[in-house]
C-alpha cells in the first residue's frame, strides 16, 4: 500500500484485509444534522467503523486491536508482529513481555508489549519496548509524517493490518564483566539500580574494592558479594529467587 493513496483508497482495502479475517467493517459518513464532520470523531469527511474493534464510545479499540495480534502470535513468545508499510521510516514490534513468557503461564494480549523506538527491525531493542497506555492512544498511536494526511483510525489500521511475523532474538544474557564494566563507566562510587524486594528499599549494585561486585541495600546497610554464580539459566541477574535485573529492564 504506497503512501500517496487517499484515505478511502486506504479504508477499502482495510475492509477487504478485515473481511479476509471474519471481521465486519464499513465506511461511514455523516449526516446532515447529525453528525459534526468537523469533530475528532470523525477525523474527515467519512468514518471507517470497525463495530467488533470499537470501545463503547465509539472510538477504535486497543484491547481489541491488541487481542487481534494476540491471535496472530498465538502465544509465540520468541516471535514479533512487526508493522510497517512500503517507502515509509517506521517499524513497530509487537511481542510478549519477556518475564511473562519465561512465568511459563499462559500468555494473554494484556502481556504484549510494542517498540517503535527505530525504523529497522535490525534496532529492535528489548528494553526499550513499553506496555500499551490507553492514555496516549485515541483511535490509534500517532501516526509516523508519511501518514498524517490520513485519519488516525485509518492509518492506524492500513499499518497494523500490514504486518509480518518473525523471530526474535532472545534477550541477552547478563555476564558478570559486563556489569563490572558498566559499573566503571559511571561516577566513582554510584552503581546500577536493581529492583528490591521493598518498594521504598533502594539496592544498587557496586565495584568491590577488589573490583568485584557487590550488592549494597540501603534499608539495612548490609552488602552482599555478587557473582557470576547470580546469573541464572536465563541471563537474569538473581539474588535467590528474586530477580534483580533483566535485560527487558535495561540498566
Amino acid at each position: 500500500m504506497p503512501t500517496n493513496k487517499s484515505a478511502a483508497q486506504y479504508a477499502q482495502e482495510i475492509i477487504e484485509k478485515l473481511a479476509a479475517e471474519g471481521v465486519s467493517a464499513f465506511i461511514e459518513k455523516p449526516q446532515d444534522g447529525k453528525d459534526n464532520p468537523d469533530d475528532d470523531f470523525w477525523e474527515g469527511e467519512f468514518i471507517l467503523r470497525v463495530p467488533a474493534w470499537e470501545a463503547k464510545d465509539g472510538s477504535l479499540s486497543r484491547s481489541a486491536v491488541y487481542e487481534f495480534i494476540h491471535s496472530k502470535l498465538a502465544g509465540r513468545g520468541d516471535a514479533g508482529y512487526v508493522v510497517g508499510l512500503p517507502g515509509i521510516s517506521y517499524c513497530d514490534v509487537y511481542c510478549y513481555y519477556p518475564l511473562s513468557v519465561e512465568s511459563g503461564e499462559q500468555l494473554l494480549s494484556s502481556d504484549l508489549q510494542v517498540w517503535g523506538a527505530g525504523s529497522k527491525l535490525e534496532q529492535f531493542d528489548w528494553s526499550e519496548a513499553v506496555e500499551g497506555d490507553d492514555s496516549a492512544w485515541w483511535n490509534g498511536w500517532d501516526l509516523p509524517t508519511e501518514l498524517e494526511h490520513l485519519p488516525k483510525r485509518v492509518g492506524t489500521l492500513a499499518l497494523v493490518l500490514s504486518y509480518t511475523i518473525v523471530p526474535l532474538p532472545a534477550p541477552a544474557p547478563f555476564t558478570e564483566q559486563e556489569l563490572i564494566d558498566k559499573i566503571k563507566t559511571l561516577k566513582v562510587g554510584s552503581g546500577l539500580f536493581c529492583h528490591s524486594t521493598a518498594p521504598n528499599d533502594r539496592w544498587t549494585l557496586r565495584l568491590s574494592e577488589s573490583g568485584g561486585l557487590e550488592l549494597h541495600k540501603a534499608g539495612d546497610q548490609s552488602v552482599t558479594p555478587i557473582t557470576a554464580a547470580n546469573i541464572d539459566d536465563k541471563g537474569r541477574l538473581v539474588l535467590g529467587d528474586h530477580i534483580l535485573k533483566h535485560r527487558c529492564w535495561g540498566y
